[in-house]
């Protein structure tokens, strides 16, 4: 990924920000492809077939200017045209905010989001693999109460928090995969390997948003770095 790709994502990070606007604190996730540039538009009928991941609660669909929204009482998910997804939740920053009950529904939210851009993104793939940035921002954070447990409870001490952005690699999907004929060895990611990929993603980002909150790293994985939150 080069530094021209990842400062226009994070330019595209800032736009939104703006957009959202931190009237009400809330909680904003982000997954970018690194090539934004390219004006072919993501097939979003894919997106429609399948539900989408709201952090809490459900929502009603529709297309917009910007792709395809599912909006809720309390946040919103954003697929645009090309291929990056967008994930808005203002419930987990009501009163205190409770970090663990936040990143067991970042992990869940994030494996559909994973595999909703893989299917959106796989026509357009130009090689094997693509690099996708994730990135997790909170609006309207200061005094918001970092509520792990009694004795290590802190707060965030700035509004604004923009945590660093981490860059994978997102692979091409396998289209010999998607149908698995009688007699044939199944051997698509099961839902607990999707679920350790997530939790393998999510670990930086994760650590840092403890250290937002005043501690060393989140203490949902071992020493292995292997989720234990279940």
């Amino acid at each position: 990924m080069t530094h021209d790709e990842l400062d226009r994502v994070r330019n595209f990070r800032d736009e939104r920000l703006t957009a959202i606007g931190n009237k009400d604190p809330v909680v904003v996730f982000h997954l970018v492809p690194a090539v934004l540039a390219p004006p072919q538009y993501c097939d979003l009928s894919k997106s429609w077939e399948k539900p989408l991941p709201l952090l809490t609660g459900g929502g009603d669909s529709r297309y917009n200017h910007l792709g395809h929204l599912v909006e809720g009482d309390k946040g919103h998910v954003q697929i645009f045209h090309n291929g990056s997804i967008e994930v808005a939740d203002r419930s987990h920053v009501v009163g205190d905010f409770h970090p663990k009950r936040f990143a067991k529904d970042l992990v869940n939210s994030f494996s559909r989001c994973y595999a909703c851009m893989k299917e959106l993104l796989n026509p357009r793939f130009a090689t094997n693999t693509v690099d996708v940035v994730a990135m997790l921002s909170i609006l309207g954070a200061v005094d918001h109460r970092f509520a792990l447990h009694q004795e290590s409870e802190g707060q965030f001490e700035e509004n604004e928090i923009k945590l660093p952005e981490h860059v994978f690699t997102l692979s091409r999907m396998d289209e010999r995969r998607e149908t698995v004929k009688p007699g044939q060895e199944d051997d698509r990611p099961s839902q607990s390997q999707k679920r350790t990929d997530a939790t393998k993603h999510l670990r930086p980002i994760l650590d840092r948003l403890w250290n937002a909150g005043g501690l060393a790293r989140c203490d949902l994985y071992d020493d292995a770095g292997i989720w234990t939150a279940g």
